[in-house]
């Protein structure tokens, strides 16, 4: 029997009720041969604390995989069951930032990662906001964390909010950083409802093809202005900006999931 944990923390021990209701369905939608069991987290004020104790947790139990899944997120079962169908040890799907202005929370350092023959973008980070990571991935992260000991309970600090060159970095990025070495993956398929105010929505997929437009049109002119150039400036089309949409938009590459299809992410977006 595959053992895997949903670890959920709540700062004010209130999650959406959209939340709620996906994780119901997904416990009903249980496949032969796996046990999906949840835990909550809540009334912690540091995030990077809760993430610590419920991965304490899914240590201590053994479990095959655990599902981080933020309180204020949305999934249909399908996905769920999607990421633990992917042979690779850390794993997860993207949601919108909470803003009019699209944007994901995605870490990665090139303008064109590729989407690999298994579909999925290999990144530097991603927002823990539905991630999977596999046993392997868990006792990989806790040899490598700094040991603490809290109310007797021996925990590892995965998570942790640190400054690298000047600059903030998330706990989220930061535990992906020391998971590096097994890869981390992004499934971009499927885009998650992010629930605030009002529920954000996106299209990760869409997004990255106006990315793609706009960065081949960067390329072209800057070609375009080198010295010795055989097109002049003025005859390079003009790249649409970045999240604008327009109607009966065509997608400029194939779905992800197609062998090498390359895409890009805007370098250095995090949490």
């Amino acid at each position: 029997m595959r053992k895997v944990l949903i670890g959920i923390p709540m700062m004010d021990g209130k999650a959406a009720a959209q939340c709620l209701d996906s994780l119901i369905r997904t416990l009903l939608a249980q496949p032969p041969g796996v046990s999906v069991d949840y835990l909550f987290v809540t009334l912690d004020s540091l995030v990077q604390r809760a993430r610590n104790d419920i991965f304490a947790v899914a240590v201590r139990a053994g479990v095959d995989d655990l599902v981080c899944i933020d309180a204020d997120q949305a999934w249909e079962p399908a996905w769920f069951y999607a990421l633990l169908a992917h042979p690779v040890d850390v794993v997860g799907m993207t949601y919108p930032k909470k803003s009019d202005t699209e944007a994901y929370p995605v870490n990665c350092s090139s303008r064109a990662p590729v989407v690999g023959a298994n579909g999925l973008i290999l990144v530097d980070g991603l927002g823990l906001g539905f991630v999977r990571f596999s046993k392997k991935a868990l006792l990989h992260a806790w040899d490598r964390s700094t040991p603490y000991r809290e109310n007797g309970i021996d925990k590892r600090m995965v998570f942790n909010v640190v400054v690298e060159n000047g600059e903030l970095v998330s706990e989220d990025i930061s535990a992906c950083k020391s998971l590096k070495e097994l890869g981390v993956y992004l499934d971009p398929r499927y885009t998650l409802p992010h629930v605030g105010v009002k529920v954000y929505t996106g299209n990760f997929s869409l997004w990255l093809s106006h990315l793609l437009a706009f960065e081949r049109g960067r390329q072209a002119g800057a070609a375009a202005l080198a010295p010795g150039a055989a097109v002049p400036p003025a005859a390079m089309p003009v790249p649409s900006a970045p999240g604008v949409t327009a109607p009966n938009v065509v997608p400029l590459v194939p779905l992800p999931g197609a062998p090498g299809a390359t895409v890009p992410v805007r370098p250095g977006v995090t949490t």
